[in-house]
């Protein structure tokens, strides 16, 4: 059973934590923070606003959210978002009983990037490890793909030969404000008030001992008519000199989905039905060629469970469907995400709530998608902690 603790963000807000482990000793954390509030409640606000009641049925397996408050400034939640990065990560390490001077890679997540005063793109892996004293020769990576953040900068680091044998912090966090920009929920289009809630997620781990990657795609989608973040995108890029949706500064350690500018945000005129059909476009293809090549590849030795996100348990539950049909069987255990949609750190929230059950030799199956443009997948392998 997790154990629970709770913390005082600089706003007043408090941070809840989970500390799962698994039986081989391998640890993960699960983080919320904010308002709590009753998935029957928003959508009473948003049937207010003038949302069709047909269109509220899209959440089912979600039971609470947490927002934060409506008042709360830019600066206020900028310094909670590092609060809560820093309280996941010092909590996960002491799981695993190391102090963070013994962490080689640091790897960040989130689903739209902190921006500094000039407009920069904030590398959050190296801001945490400046706040956590780590080495000088760690190295820092951080990736903004919307909802496959945490599972594409994850999956990278457990797929390069430089890493193995490495000691890994890898954190996944998103506050639901980030989608605004301005803190104002008045300008958020409905579909990202209901789907999206604070969360966080921590895990650390040796690359190729305890956690190995056997498997792993990922992928993007450049057409504006699949890809919602084509939809978003404005004309401020990391590197002027690629026009692709997905960008990377590998001298800085950033990767990232073209992003609206914090001054101001293009209204999304997006429903549910729309969103499901990007994933059923686009998901469904991915997850099933990675599945594919794995049974392939290990006959006779199953996945045993799966962590993958999608924004409802409905879209969870048709992708396993459809899958079915592709002759890859994967348990449909959708259930263990109910406090929203984290984007970013969803599916290692679901993952790590899944701990209990992850023996040495198990494998899951990993994907995320991030805005119906980036995609991230993989089966792992857990072993034994040397």
């Amino acid at each position: 059973m997790p154990e629970f603790e709770s913390h005082i963000l600089p706003s007043g807000a408090e941070l809840k934590i989970e500390k799962h482990m698994s039986p081989e000793g391998l640890p993960g954390t699960v983080g919320h923070w904010g308002e709590e509030k009753r998935i029957e409640d928003i959508e009473h606000m948003l049937s207010v606003k003038g949302v069709r009641a047909a269109e509220l049925d899209v959440k089912p397996g979600f039971t609470t959210i947490f927002h934060n408050k409506p008042d709360i400034t830019r600066k206020e939640a900028i310094a909670d978002d590092i609060a809560v990065l820093k309280k996941i990560a010092t909590t996960t390490l002491e799981m695993r009983g190391i102090e963070p001077s013994h962490v080689d890679v640091v790897g960040v997540g989130a689903g739209i990037p902190t921006v500094d005063d000039n407009g920069g793109v904030v590398n959050e892996a190296e801001l945490l490890g400046m706040e956590l004293g780590m080495r000088g020769d760690v190295e820092y990576l951080s990736t903004y793909a919307a909802c496959a953040s945490q599972t594409e900068v994850t999956l990278k680091i457990l797929g390069e030969e430089k890493f193995k044998g490495k000691t890994v912090l890898s954190i996944g966090r998103d506050g639901v404000p980030w989608f605004t920009h301005n803190y104002d929920l008045a300008y958020a289009d409905d579909f990202s008030i209901r789907a999206f809630s604070n969360g966080a997620a921590g895990n650390c781990f040796v690359v190729g001992e305890d956690m190995k990657l056997l498997k792993a795609k990922h992928d993007t989608v450049e057409d504006t008519v699949n890809a919602l973040a084509a939809q978003m995108t404005y004309e401020e890029l990391i590197d002027p000199e690629n026009p692709s949706i997905w960008q990377e500064d590998n001298k800085r350690g950033i990767s990232m989905i073209r992003y609206p500018k914090p001054r101001g945000i293009r209204r999304l005129e997006i429903n549910n039905r729309e969103a499901a059909l990007l994933f059923a476009l686009n998901g469904v293809p991915f997850i099933g060629e990675i599945s594919k090549q794995y049974v392939a590849d290990n006959p006779g030795i199953p996945i045993s469970y799966a962590s993958i996100h999608p924004a409802s348990k409905g879209m969870y539950e048709g992708i396993v469907k459809r899958l079915g049909k592709l002759g890859v069987q994967i348990p449909a255990s959708w259930g263990k995400v109910t406090d929203g949609n984290c984007s970013s750190p969803t599916t290692w929230i679901d993952h790590n709530r899944s701990l209990e059950e992850a023996k040495a030799g198990k494998r899951v199956l990993i994907a995320a998608f991030g805005a119906g443009a980036r995609f991230a997948g993989g089966v792992i392998e857990y072993g034994v902690r040397k």
